[in-house]
């Protein structure tokens, strides 16, 4: 088992798709077995909010797309860099807010990041949370604070038991939960 983690996340990507969302489903009752493959070749646009998510970007090649429910407006996009010293995989989670409760920007923030960070931490025993805290990122003039959480396991990735790490990255920009 190498000695440097590998990295299942990668922070990198996230201004690419913000502003234009690891390892759980989206917030809707974690239903992501249920997601219907889109196959499509080029630049993919999200027809609820208009994200756009290309094909490749250096060094990451899209690798699968699925919507969510007969509207579409869930969806998952992954990602590979398959670097030989550090693969990385990340994959992209878009859904509209669920529920018709009161709009309370921190509180929808804090109840997704619960619920994603405990299917993260709840789907493997040696599971370890490294850190987590506010996240804040600036581009094209806004500004959006989130919270992120990086834990480290050791699972089979790209054919070998290693040790690994995750980043979660969560983002509400109303009426969208962005989750890396």
């Amino acid at each position: 088992m190498p000695g440097k983690p590998h990295t299942i996340c990668a922070l990198l990507a996230l201004p690419l798709f913000l502003l234009a969302g690891c390892l759980s489903g989206p917030g809707r009752a974690y239903e992501y077995e249920t997601g219907r493959e889109i196959m499509t070749e080029g630049l993919y646009v999200h027809r609820s909010s208009g994200v756009q998510f290309p094909e490749t970007f250096i060094p990451f090649e899209r690798v699968g797309i699925l919507e969510y429910y007969e509207t579409g407006d869930s969806v998952s996009v992954g990602y590979n860099f398959n670097s030989f010293r550090e693969p990385t995989m990340l994959t992209v989670w878009l859904y509209p807010r669920a529920g018709d409760g009161p709009l309370n920007p921190e509180a929808v923030l804090a109840e997704q990041y619960e619920q994603s960070l405990l299917a993260i931490l709840r789907s493997r025993l040696d599971c370890e949370l490294l850190s987590e805290g506010s996240f804040t990122l600036r581009q094209n003039g806004r500004t959006v604070v989130g919270k992120r959480a990086i834990v480290r396991f050791e699972e089979e990735f790209v054919g070998q038991q290693q040790l690994c790490t995750s980043c979660l990255y969560l983002f509400y920009d109303s009426p969208w939960i962005i989750k890396y």
